[in-house]
């Protein structure tokens, strides 16, 4: 049976948009599951995140004698926090799975002081809110309180989460980097620090940089090659049986 796609889109995206991604898994011959992020994921607990998804992988690892093969798909920081909390659920489940590969879309951002924080980067997807904090100083003092506040309750980052478990951890699973070094919203030091420190673990990297596309929007902007980028690391890494579910 081949790995089951866990398509983890970027925050508060449309159904229709993340659909796009499904129907090119299926037709690379695989079946994808929709974990849809929202801002608010990023505040609630872990065990509240994509709970209801959890009986769907169940059923699909019941008629299975060995694991589930799962290949999450993350797309921005709102889809590595879905996937994050999700597997965090399917462990608390006991659901027999291992990841047999990842690919990162326009993410995952490294933490550090003056790392986009989820208020930030919610403002910055809203062109209203955009408009009322516009000027750079405010978006330093949001980042300021937040990680006061998170100083405060003993939280850490879900970026320095992200970082620990992707990059570290997670260090013999195989990576694909989709990028682009026009993305405004994560910053290409961001991506390419990401792949070094995955690099210096000694994870199997491929990387592809599409240069001119915005923030998640390489599918859209270049979907040929984005297509051809997924099919040639998913045939290496996870290979794609006949039977179905």
């Amino acid at each position: 049976m081949p790995p089951l796609v866990l398509v983890c889109g970027w925050t508060n995206a449309d159904t229709a948009q993340v659909d796009a991604y499904l129907e090119m898994y299926k037709k690379l011959g695989y079946h994808a599951l929709m974990l849809p992020s929202h801002g608010i994921d990023f505040f609630l607990p872990e065990r509240w995140v994509h709970g209801a998804a959890v009986d769907q992988v169940r059923r699909l690892a019941a008629g299975q004698a060995a694991s589930l093969g799962l290949i999450p798909h993350v797309m921005s920081n709102g889809g590595c926090r879905s996937w994050y909390c999700f597997e965090n659920q399917l462990l608390q489940a006991r659901v027999p799975f291992h990841v047999v590969s990842m690919v990162f879309d326009s993410c995952p951002s490294i933490p550090g002081a003056l790392s986009d924080d989820p208020i930030t980067t919610q403002v910055r997807q809203t062109p209203f809110l955009r408009h009322l904090v516009a000027q750079r100083f405010v978006w330093r003092w949001i980042l300021v309180f937040l990680h006061l506040l998170l100083w405060l309750t003993g939280r850490k980052h879900p970026f320095t989460l992200h970082y620990l478990r992707y990059l570290i951890r997670d260090a013999a699973t195989p990576k694909l980097f989709l990028y682009s070094s026009a993305d405004e919203l994560v910053s290409t030091s961001d991506i390419q620090g990401a792949i070094q420190t995955a690099q210096s673990m000694g994870s199997s990297i491929t990387c592809v940089d599409f240069e001119a596309s915005q923030h998640v929007s390489h599918l859209n902007s270049n979907p040929a090659l984005y297509a051809s980028s997924i099919q040639a690391f998913v045939t290496t890494h996870a290979p794609r049986f006949e039977t179905q579910y």
